[in-house]
């Protein structure tokens, strides 16, 4: 697949707050407020803290359970010989239910163990004869499509679009919900297509954790994940990754690209869910250093035999025509060589891949930006939740400007 024509344009300014706009239509966005977030067997997510995780089917007859979470765990161990002396099986993560395998609840009913810690996300994380389940924590509340637009938080001008987090609170330790911030799907899901994100400023900052990535969340990790722009604490650059079921690796050499590979397993039970990425060489393909550099273009090509995700500096002398023009057709084959190539040399990606939603996020904290070992090599002070919570005005430049976003198939 090379030439593709033009499905869908800028399809976040349907969240522009009442009064701007009002012509504007809503086609091809869905807000995710934490109501929205589903559950299955493999990754169990409650974005509020403290909600109802519910199981497989097979497990229907089995009681509910509660959990009881350490409150001086989550986000407070220093060092890896700490969690591993407390049963802890990774870095960031607390235990916080353990039963056999053939004894897995249905529900669980979380008990919050503490004012000032808001768990994030748990995961199942299964072996031959226990099931446990792991527990991150965040700072931050996704919001409804209403609380987004009474607060400003999305706004668009004529050929602009803004998605950003609050700046403007001081979150009480009493308070059971992290900084408020936005996360947006696409209505549409694709397989086989391209898609360029004309990108002016993304969120930078201590414990910030911005996205931009395609999944299926009904289906997760079954149905794939590309992560397009992925970063945490200011990092330099931009690390572009796969999460799959079992099965899907990538090679680590010989491949067509200019990025650095970091990981060649796909399989996101696999290596704590690292994933098999791919690191930009460019310095200003992430953070600071991009917003400095007036940003740049990323687009993806997903096909039934590679994915590629390209990067283009602002100033760059290569980038292609029809990514600057943002036309009603791009030719892909023009674009030279990819940031990151994944072939599917030993991953069949319509096996792996479901059609996925694009979704923007920025998160706070949580398993990799607040992971303790991560967040204090990035010279960021105090504690990741405890920092993002008492400092409001630190994340001023916490949101993403958008001058466009096409999708082509």
């Amino acid at each position: 697949m090379a030439a593709l024509s033009l499905v869908s344009r800028t399809l976040l300014r349907a969240v522009e707050p009442p009064g701007r706009h009002p012509s504007m239509r809503s086609a091809h966005l869905v807000v995710i407020s934490p109501d929205d977030y589903g559950s299955n067997q493999r990754s169990l997510k409650s974005p509020t803290g403290w909600g109802r995780f519910t199981n497989s089917p097979r497990d229907a007859d089995r009681p509910p359970h509660r959990l009881s979470v350490e409150p001086r765990l989550c986000g407070h161990l220093q060092s890896e010989q700490q969690h591993r002396r407390r049963g802890i099986l990774q870095v960031g993560w607390i235990l916080c239910f353990e039963r056999t395998s053939f004894d897995i609840p249905k529900a669980l009913s979380t008990s919050k163990p503490s004012p000032t810690r808001r768990m994030d996300e748990c995961k199942q994380i299964s072996s031959s004869s226990r099931v446990r389940y792991l527990c991150s924590c965040s700072s931050r509340n996704y919001v409804s499509e209403a609380t987004a637009k009474a607060d400003n938080l999305t706004f668009a001008s004529a050929n602009t679009f803004i998605l950003r987090a609050d700046y403007k609170t001081v979150i009480s330790d009493s308070s059971s919900t992290g900084r408020n911030s936005v996360r947006i799907r696409t209505n549409a899901a694709y397989t086989t297509h391209a898609a360029v994100f004309d990108v002016e400023h993304m969120p930078q900052g201590c414990g910030t954790w911005p996205a931009i990535w395609e999944t299926n969340e009904s289906n997760w990790p079954a149905g794939g994940e590309v992560d397009i722009v992925e970063g945490v604490n200011n990092q330099g650059t931009d690390q572009i990754t796969l999460h799959t079921n079992p099965g899907c690796t990538m090679p680590s050499s010989g491949r067509t690209q200019t990025g650095t590979v970091v990981g060649t397993d796909c399989d996101a039970e696999a290596n704590g869910n690292a994933g098999c990425g791919v690191k930009s060489t460019v310095a200003s393909s992430f953070g600071p250093s991009f917003n400095a550099a007036g940003g740049g273009w990323y687009a993806i090509e997903r096909t039934n035999t590679f994915i590629n995700v390209w990067f283009w500096t602002r100033d760059a002398s290569n980038v292609p025509a029809d990514v600057r023009a943002g036309g009603t057709s791009v030719n892909t084959g023009g674009w030279g060589t990819p940031t990151a190539n994944f072939p599917n040399t030993d991953c069949n990606f319509p096996n792996f891949f479901d059609g996925n939603n694009i979704i923007i996020n920025l998160t706070f904290c949580g398993s990799w930006a607040g992971q303790s070992s991560v967040y204090a090599s990035s010279g960021c002070p105090s504690t990741c939740v405890d920092y993002v919570d008492q400092n409001p005005s630190a994340f001023q430049n916490a949101y993403f400007q958008f001058n466009s976003i096409n999708i082509y198939t």
